[in-house]
């Protein structure tokens, strides 16, 4: 029996975070989001599913890491790794990602009974992008894919937020989640980047496609387009003034710039950029919950 720590540990529980405050952030772009009890108990299903969703894929990825032989023994001295405990082992740790996949799924028609049909559609097509990040056939993060599938999961997660609040599907849903789309994909664009000499000869990722200099480049761009469009949803009218709170998250991102310039290293700079993603999105939500509030 693995113990619920081991589990714990296996999902990267410091990347979590940012997802359910990207599903937060599309359920209160729904200007008349209600708490209604009914509201409630769907929204708690929906971010219990949402995190073992991407449990799931975290444990996974770990799994065709593995296989692929981008992770060796040395990588579970870093931090907890399924894979490498005796106890545990590649084909129970896959076991144990199919599990949660199966348990996000029945969280999802729990929500459709709800009240929330498209629940169902929303979670199955998030299930896919999770499950084939990895897994063959498609294994999109080997194929330079990865950032590509990251994007479209975080808006695939404002719009469900969005749709979880109103009952309706709308291109605002999409539209929110572009900013912490960027930003959390450059969590991974971070990790490649880091990871250069290493995956340069077993994946095929973003990073080793464009080389250092470009990936790096990218990484500061998409910040860019972070921020940039956070403002411009505010000046369309998408989201409401209070939206521009995000902005007081700009040191954040200025101390990680500092870091890599005088050290010239990208170790931590994923698990800092995951700790901006989490500031800029808590200050989203914070503004939204003023607007409504007011």
């Amino acid at each position: 029996m693995t113990s619920p720590k081991k589990v714990f540990m296996g999902t990267r529980p410091w990347s979590l975070p940012m997802f359910i405050v990207v599903l937060m952030i599309g359920f209160l772009s729904f200007n008349k989001a209600k708490f209604s009890l009914p509201v409630i108990l769907i929204l708690m299903l929906a971010i219990v599913g949402e995190l073992l969703m991407h449990s799931a894929t975290n444990i996974l990825n770990d799994v065709y890491d593995f296989y692929k032989g981008i992770d060796g023994p040395d990588s579970a001295t870093l931090r907890y790794n399924f894979v490498f405990d005796k106890e545990v082992g590649p084909r129970r740790t896959q076991s144990i990602s199919l599990a949660f996949f199966l348990f996000s799924a029945a969280l999802g028609v729990a929500v459709a009974v709800l009240g929330r049909p498209l629940a169902i559609l929303l979670g199955l097509f998030g299930i896919f992008l999770g499950y084939f990040y990895s897994a063959p056939p498609l294994e999109l993060k080997y194929r330079a894919l990865g950032d590509l599938a990251v994007i479209g999961s975080m808006l695939l997660l404002t719009l469900t937020g969005y749709y979880l609040a109103s009952s309706s599907l709308s291109l605002k849903g999409l539209a929110v989640g572009i900013p912490m789309a960027f930003i959390i994909d450059d969590v991974l664009m971070a990790n490649n980047i880091r990871d250069l000499g290493r995956d340069s000869k077993r994946a095929k990722t973003l990073a080793t496609v464009l080389g250092p200099g470009l990936s790096k480049a990218i990484y500061y761009v998409f910040m860019a387009v972070a921020y940039v469009v956070q403002v411009a949803l505010v000046v369309l009218g998408i989201l409401p003034p209070e939206a521009l709170l995000p902005l007081l998250s700009l040191p954040l991102l200025f101390s990680i710039a500092r870091k890599v310039e005088n050290s010239k290293s990208w170790l931590q700079i994923d698990v800092m950029t995951a700790n901006l993603a989490v500031a800029f999105g808590l200050l989203e939500i914070i503004g939204l919950v003023l607007h409504i509030a007011l």
